[in-house]
């Protein structure tokens, strides 16, 4: 622990970089550093909890705020005791809690962004895309795990344990910030082109296309019409496989993305919501390792 404190990045938890601390923020000590905390507005108790975590007196004010009702806060909290926990220079006793065990705590009516790449699986004559969380995936995906801690309590927790099964959306990962998803769902929507093991053109669309002019938006992308599918008749279809086979072959994924779902084809990847509805706890396992 050393007494030049500097805020760390934790995109998964937080999904962004922490503002650096002020000049002068550990003037008044621990007893300053829980003032801030109680007066600060939520970045600024962030900021507070990765000062605290550079001393030995700063424990109990990352304890407190694992009670606190912001869940930004909590998740901080965690982090900063976790990385406490691992540090080879600290005495496994210095920071022993079965909490640390358990995972960020979770309150009701907090809310959890879960961030899933869609599958792609053949049926019949097609490839169907599938992008959303059924009321039966839990069913097969449990949402919940119990398990219990140091002392023999039972608890509940989720975990961030990826989801492979190529005929289900895939989880990738949960945020407390939903720009954060989103961003993220972004990253693994353009992947999911690069991942296809199939042609883009046998993949059905399921929803109704936008009305637009596919032509136009050729010519005003300067997208070249590869001479593909050369045993295909003519036809609007024809022509906007091949604009869409053109692309994959150029690994245009960023026009891909832009047409996909108005020619009305699901999303490769999405975020899906969810809103704790009993006390549990966050496993992520950035934290864990």
């Amino acid at each position: 622990m050393t007494s030049e404190p500097e805020p760390q990045n934790h995109d998964l938890v937080l999904g962004g970089q922490l503002p650096s601390p002020v000049s002068g923020a550990v003037l008044g000590g621990i007893a300053g550093l829980n003032r801030r905390f109680e007066q600060g507005n939520v970045i600024q108790k962030l900021v507070t909890l990765v000062q605290a975590a550079q001393y030995e007196d700063g424990l109990s004010l990352l304890y407190q705020a694992l009670e606190h009702e912001n869940l930004l806060v909590r998740a901080e909290a965690y982090t900063q005791l976790k990385a406490i926990a691992f540090a080879s220079s600290v005495p496994s006793s210095f920071v022993a809690s079965p909490i640390l065990n358990r995972g960020i705590p979770l309150r009701v009516g907090d809310r959890i962004y879960a961030v899933y790449q869609s599958s792609v699986s053949y049926g019949d004559d097609w490839y169907y895309i599938h992008a959303n969380i059924a009321e039966w995936y839990h069913e097969d995906y449990p949402l919940y795990h119990t398990s219990q801690d140091t002392t023999g309590s039972r608890f509940e927790y989720m975990f961030d344990t990826p989801h492979n099964n190529y005929e289900e959306p895939s989880l990738i990962a949960y945020f407390f910030d939903q720009t954060a998803a989103d961003a993220r769902a972004e990253t693994a929507y353009l992947k999911k082109f690069e991942q296809f093991n199939c042609n883009i053109c046998d993949v059905s669309p399921d929803g109704e296309p936008e009305e637009f002019d596919l032509n136009i938006w050729v010519e005003s992308n300067a997208v070249i019409v590869e001479d593909v599918l050369k045993d295909w008749e003519d036809s609007d279809w024809t022509y906007q496989a091949r604009v869409l086979t053109s692309l994959h072959n150029q690994k245009r994924y960023d026009l891909l993305r832009e047409i996909w779902q108005p020619l009305g084809y699901h999303p490769l990847a999405f975020v899906h919501e969810y809103v704790i509805d009993h006390p549990c706890y966050l496993r992520l396992t950035a934290l864990e390792m």
